[in-house]
């Protein structure tokens, strides 16, 4: 009996050393080390640098104002500082991804150490693909992040920095912002804030602006010329911030309005219809964004006849 009970031991044991083996190393949550989630508050008016980083005045762990817009990447810094050993610990960034159907931020990317704001002995050693958490936290439909594991010398302050793009469609996400948080992670599908707490920087729904896409025609019959006149500003608004809170806030600024015209003479015979189609892109981002347009004419009042006039897209570059 006893034979049989040490051997049915040893099975066991070997049972739970190759489920062991099978399934993944849990996380090892921080010890000691606190975390500070800030996002970057862009000046009125001001352009995001090339880097995605923002100036080190410009970053807040409040509301980050309503200088970004949709396709927007807004820069995001973490802060761990620890008191404790060295170890090597795995957390989340994570940003509103979804509510309603409602899109809000559709890219987060992996977190790069910031050389000149880190001690040594700051490594990442691993950063995760992007993964969605459905339902999300906060109550929020999905949420958007990336898991962070990191080796920390003992009394290190280790600083990261990302970006998250705000997506077409975000001006329309429910609520009155959208947030970036921080988490711990449960398990391979789950992260939580509880036992690091929630940070929600957090950006102003009701102040992003849309990408905007129009366009105008007109047509002409007969000998005579055809005149096209267009008139476009840059920047296409102007937001002074709150010129009642501060005194020194900005009240004018420069405007570039420029009027093109063409003349455009007559095609073939008095039958013949000339048409002339004008796109507009209107980008209220702080960055460059490049469109590809394309248009298409048809006969009658459906789709149901395309003219075969040619169609090929056209780029162009759009910033405010």
């Amino acid at each position: 009996m006893t034979r049989t009970f040490s051997r049915l031991a040893a099975i066991a044991a070997s049972l739970v050393a190759l489920l062991a083996l099978a399934s993944p190393a849990l996380a090892t949550d921080p010890d000691h080390v606190n975390f500070t989630l800030e996002g970057c508050r862009l000046p009125v008016g001001a352009t995001l640098p090339s880097s995605v980083i923002c100036d080190d005045s410009q970053y807040t762990t409040g509301n980050l104002g309503k200088s970004w817009n949709e396709l927007d990447l807004v820069p995001y810094r973490l802060t761990a500082d620890s008191n404790g050993p060295e170890q090597t610990w795995t957390m989340a960034v994570a940003l509103d991804a979804e509510d309603s159907s409602k899109p809000g931020y559709d890219v987060i990317s992996a977190p790069v150490v910031n050389d000149s704001h880190s001690d040594d002995g700051c490594e990442i050693t691993g950063v995760s693909a992007e993964k969605i958490m459905s339902p999300g936290m906060g109550g929020i439909s999905k949420t958007r992040y990336r898991e962070l594991t990191v080796h920390q010398a003992a009394g290190a302050t280790c600083v990261f920095d990302y970006y998250g793009r705000l997506a077409i469609g975000s001006h329309l996400f429910p609520g009155s912002s959208l947030h970036a948080n921080k988490a711990l992670v449960v398990d391979s599908d789950t992260i939580t804030v509880s036992g690091i707490g929630a940070a929600d920087v957090s950006i102003p729904v009701k102040e992003i602006a849309p990408q905007e896409l129009s366009k105008n025609m007109s047509a002409n019959q007969g000998s005579a010329f055809t005149w096209s006149v267009n008139k476009t500003t840059s920047p296409s608004e102007v937001n002074f911030g709150n010129t009642c809170a501060y005194n020194d806030a900005e009240r004018t600024t420069q405007v570039t309005v420029t009027v093109t015209w063409e003349r455009i003479a007559p095609q073939g015979g008095s039958g013949d219809i000339t048409l002339v189609t004008h796109v507009f892109a209107t980008n209220p981002a702080a960055r460059t964004i490049t469109v590809n347009v394309s248009d298409q004419m048809y006969a009658g009042a459906d789709q149901s006849s395309p003219l075969g006039l040619p169609t090929e897209p056209s780029s162009c570059m759009v910033r405010t």
